[in-house]
């Protein structure tokens, strides 16, 4: 691995074999504070490390811009996910850096709301959601939007509200059913 060719030829040749057509970058990594756009632009060998989720130290020497190019190494289309504490300017920064490859998904959050049906914390996914939506569109406007709301089937009110709030700016939501048996994973397909 270099800088200029950071992926390894074996698990680049074994990925295409696989023959995938999409990819999501994203996970509870994206929830970390630190999990910022403006520390993955640039050269990946002068990134700094920071404290992520499931690590105490994370790195960036392999984030989104690398990401998205593997994908397309392998013939895959990719999409990623963005902390929603994000500054728009800085998601636009790296959205430039990685206009090459010519995205077409970008998702706001991950698992948002997973902790707490609560109301408030619905409304401020909401509200963020919207100021990086209004940013990102506004330069990309053929990008399609992800949200990542979780999905509460007991809570429909809230669920109508964040459709409703998103309508016309959300073209996909990333559906996390939470279902660990065979017949939870029928009863959430019949929601």
């Amino acid at each position: 691995c270099t800088d200029a060719y950071p992926f390894r030829a074996d698990l680049t040749e074994a990925f295409k074999n696989e023959h995938l057509t999409f990819l999501r970058y994203g996970g509870t990594m994206v929830n970390a504070k630190e999990y910022m756009t403006k520390n993955m632009i640039g050269s990946r060998l002068e990134r700094e490390p920071y404290k992520g989720h499931w690590y105490k130290q994370a790195t960036n020497g392999f984030a989104i811009p690398e990401f998205v190019e593997f994908a397309r190494k392998i013939g895959a289309e990719a999409t990623f996910a963005i902390n929603i504490e994000d500054n728009p300017t800085d998601v636009l920064a790296l959205l430039r850096e990685i206009e090459p490859y010519n995205l077409k998904y970008i998702e706001i959050g991950n698992e948002e709301c997973i902790s707490s049906s609560s109301r408030k914390i619905y409304e401020h996914y909401v509200e963020r959601y919207l100021v990086l939506y209004n940013a990102i569109h506004a330069v990309y406007p053929d990008l399609k939007f992800i949200n990542s709301a979780w999905w509460r089937k007991k809570h429909l009110d809230t669920m109508e509200y964040v459709f409703r709030s998103l309508d016309g700016r959300c073209d996909f939501w990333d559906f996390h059913p939470w279902t660990e048996l065979p017949e939870e994973a029928i009863e959430a397909e019949k929601d």
